[in-house]
């Protein structure tokens, strides 16, 4: 299971996706940015219920408070998306303070993607857990990275292995080669780990100070 804290400014109005056939129920998406305490922005996808909003008016350059959980969603053409699925919004006054908090507890690692040391030096390991869904049988498979020894840390995870922890959700622009040769700019968003702990009777509980 994930829960996600975020407080920041809309970055784009309210735009109509799809309707649940079961409730048949409105899903909107709008653009989230959230600053980190080195000031680098995170634009974040929400997508919301009309049930969740209710009457709340929601527009570009509005600050806003958001709980809700990280959800991925597959699409025809094989991409996986990465959203915050909100269930409680409301207008914050709070105008210098952004937050941007995920809790996950017993996710499963389900793949390995990459370990690797950055030009700089810094080590990373890059994962997919699986998050399970309050009350479904549905889970979320969620890009997952962590940094420096955490990095090394997590290498030594097996697949099945279940974690918790906090950490954030963070946006990254990418170049994506294309098979034609031609090159597209694109935007990942993982779970950036903070702490983490394996799911076992004695387990060591691992801290990122940054």
């Amino acid at each position: 299971m994930n829960n996600i804290k975020l407080t920041g400014t809309v970055a784009s109005d309210l735009e109509y996706v799809y309707t649940i056939k079961k409730s048949n129920e409105k899903v909107y998406k709008f653009m989230v940015s959230s600053l980190r305490t080195s000031e680098k922005e995170d634009v974040l996808p929400c997508y919301v219920s009309e049930v969740n909003i209710k009457n709340l008016e929601i527009k570009q350059g509005d600050r806003i408070d958001i709980l809700g959980q990280i959800r991925s969603k597959n699409t025809k053409t094989h991409n996986v998306l990465i959203f915050v699925w909100v269930t409680y919004c409301q207008h914050t006054f709070e105008r210098n303070k952004d937050m941007n908090l995920v809790e996950f507890s017993n996710c499963a690692v389900c793949k390995f993607i990459k370990n690797q040391v950055t030009p700089t030096g810094r080590s990373i390991t890059e994962i997919i857990v699986a998050s399970n869904r309050k009350a479904s049988d549905s889970s979320d498979y969620i890009p997952t990275i962590f940094w420096g020894r955490y990095a090394n840390a997590a290498s030594c995870l097996d697949v099945s292995d279940r974690i918790s922890g906090t950490g954030r959700l963070q946006s990254r622009a990418y170049i994506k080669k294309l098979e034609d040769g031609s090159t597209e700019e694109r935007v990942a968003y993982e779970l950036s780990v903070i702490n983490f702990n394996l799911d076992k009777e004695e387990s060591e509980v691992l801290e990122d100070g940054r």
